[in-house]
């Protein structure tokens, strides 16, 4: 029986997506809601691809059934703070600058891109906060579909097409999806769905062609329904869930969050979360954004971290402030990263982000802005 409610609860949960006419809120609680459908399938015993299914043996005792129906408590309040929101369309910023500082734009968003040619997601971080950056400057100068346009979006789709697909995939989203014109969004439910799903599946393959997996019907067809790096950031929230049933809290975890921009204390300490649930159950990395509240604070942790994401996401909508209107940009961008890999990853990229805003004083160069809007 309780198999069945926990389908039917995934299902109800993700159809008020569909009401959201704000093309980006569709797809940050599509990010956050799809983790479900991997608890789900999982819970059901369907195929999870990754180590879910290599180490599915060691998630017994509950912890499965346990870590989905808090991640739904959290998810539902999540929904509910944003709800409101749900007529609203986002009117993204627009910076004007010359046409010869758009072109060394484009050349430090290349150069900081470079080393991440030879990674897969996540590697190279200090050129990845670099990247991720200039990307943001850049996406917010197109007043138009021009040369530079067209450049950023070539450069983003092949480092998709090499493995670095984590920021480069909203990039490239916002590229196609955002009026260069009157910079709002797109929100043809065709357009949104029909270019999401075919988009989606060109990453599938890339993925398996990588993996060097055959590309073959019914592997397509788990590999969209359970997609491989969701499966791993499940199984390391699931891993965090098992670590406080057996040992306890350890709220050590919340330094690197607190004191992240300090030495010794970032992703590479020992007291970060997926290193320390490391030493308990192996794991690749990553993890959804709320297995750090779960070993602090325990399932407490989980709808509190949804209520805090809610809030400042709701705040930093509503804000008209031109910084704020930039960090938007940015935490978009930086969607699929904060929610399946953690907060921390956002500090660098706003700190670089705020001192650049400061030294080009960037506040005087943005046109026709408002955070949003009816439609």
């Amino acid at each position: 029986m309780e198999i069945y409610l926990i389908a039917l609860s995934t299902l109800l949960l993700g159809i008020p997506i569909l009401k959201f006419k704000s093309l980006y809120l569709k797809l940050f609680l599509f990010i956050l809601w799809y983790p479900m459908v991997i608890m789900s399938a999982f819970i059901w015993g369907l195929p999870t691809p990754g180590v879910l299914a290599l180490n599915s043996r060691l998630l017994t005792g509950g912890v499965a059934l346990n870590g989905t129906v808090y991640y739904m408590i959290g998810y539902l309040i999540l929904m509910l703070i944003l709800y409101p929101l749900r007529k609203k369309i986002i009117q993204f910023p627009q910076l004007k600058i010359k046409t010869i500082q758009r072109f060394w734009l484009f050349i430090l968003t290349m150069l900081s891109a470079l080393p991440l040619l030879n990674t897969h997601s996540g590697g190279g971080v200090r050129s990845a906060t670099f990247y991720i950056v200039c990307s943001t400057l850049l996406l917010v100068t197109h007043p138009k579909k021009d040369i530079f346009w067209f450049l950023q979006f070539c450069l983003s789709l092949a480092l998709i097409l090499l493995g670095e697909r984590v920021d480069s995939l909203v990039i490239v989203i916002l590229l196609c999806l955002v009026k260069g014109n009157i910079r709002r969004e797109v929100t043809s439910n065709k357009k949104l769905y029909l270019g999401g799903l075919l988009f989606f599946i060109l990453l599938v393959i890339i993925g398996l062609h990588r993996e060097g997996g055959s590309i073959a019907t019914d592997t397509l067809i788990v590999s969209l329904i359970s997609q491989r790096t969701v499966c791993d950031v499940v199984y390391v929230y699931f891993t965090g869930v098992a670590y406080i049933m057996s040992h306890g809290l350890h709220s050590e975890v919340l330094l690197p969050l607190f004191f992240g921009l300090f030495p010794n204390f970032g992703v590479s300490s020992p007291m970060f979360y997926t290193n320390l649930l490391s030493r308990y159950m192996q794991n690749p990395g990553g993890g959804l954004f709320v297995t750090e509240g779960v070993v602090a604070l325990g399932m407490i942790g989980v709808p509190l971290y949804f209520v805090i994401a809610a809030f400042l996401m709701k705040k930093i909508i509503k804000s008209k402030k031109g910084f704020s209107r930039l960090c938007f940009v940015l935490l978009c961008i930086m969607s699929f990263r904060m929610a399946w890999y953690g907060i921390i990853y956002i500090y660098k990229p706003l700190l670089i982000l705020y001192i650049l805003y400061r030294v080009l004083n960037l506040r005087k160069c943005f046109i026709n802005y408002q955070a949003t809007q009816h439609a």
